[in-house]
């Protein structure tokens, strides 16, 4: 029953675009030049808590989502955030972020999308250092990518790199931290954690990766969308 009510009661997707349209016009406005931010390249669910310095998204051209959608039977956050105080988030393509996204960058943090990237619901990122991803990744719900500790341990904030390579599927619940190389074509399995101990270089292309922490389990798969 109370499923049923919720479903009776939740808002279209397209009723919540016609809602987000003032707070995105509002953002664009604050983030791009007047030239660009009337043309609204980043389109932002109007329950988004947003934070964000002139110039701290960069864009393509090309349309970024930010809350809209996911897949369905799977709960959404109801907190949304999109913080970049210092840092700087750059699309070089398309992007659509499913309902529940937060992104945090703080002090000189860098986030970069390839193209055609695509992450599920609850998807969230704290950055401090460098998150990169390659283009056509695809990530499922409720993942998680930190580049630091997030606290400080004897005086200082532990921080390093993320490069998750081209064409990498991260499958449900997976925790990504800090110095982590992921090769392209590279699949992730549901619940891993991944950390540096993987391994000292980049993880190889075409590797399936599973555990906690996660370890290769697979070479040379191919995977389609």
């Amino acid at each position: 029953m109370k499923n049923k009510i919720k479903k009776l009661i939740s808002i279209p997707d397209k009723i919540i675009r016609i809602l987000s349209l003032p707070k995105t016009l509002l953002w664009n406005l604050r983030i791009f030049p007047i030239s660009k931010a009337i043309k609204l390249p980043i389109i932002i669910n109007y329950r988004t808590k947003v934070d964000v310095q002139k110039g701290g998204i960069i864009t393509s051209g090309n349309r970024v989502w930010y809350g809209f959608g996911g897949a369905q039977g799977i709960s959404s956050n109801s907190e949304m955030f999109l913080i970049v105080k210092k840092g700087k988030i750059e699309f070089k393509g398309s992007a659509k972020f499913a309902k529940g996204t937060s992104i945090r960058l703080l002090e000189e943090g860098k986030v970069t999308f390839g193209t055609k990237f695509e992450a599920g619901k609850n998807f969230r990122i704290l950055g401090r250092d460098s998150i990169c991803f390659g283009d056509s990744c695809l990530i499922a719900s409720n993942v998680e990518i930190r580049d630091n500790d997030g606290h400080f341990i004897n005086g200082e904030i532990r921080k390093g790199s993320i490069a998750i390579g081209t064409n990498c599927w991260l499958g449900d619940n997976c925790l990504i931290l800090k110095n982590v190389n992921i090769g392209d074509g590279c699949v992730i399995g549901t619940r891993s954690m991944v950390t540096s101990s993987i391994s000292k270089n980049t993880i190889p292309e075409s590797s399936v990766i599973a555990g906690s922490p996660a370890k290769i389990l697979k070479h040379n798969i191919v995977w389609n969308k």
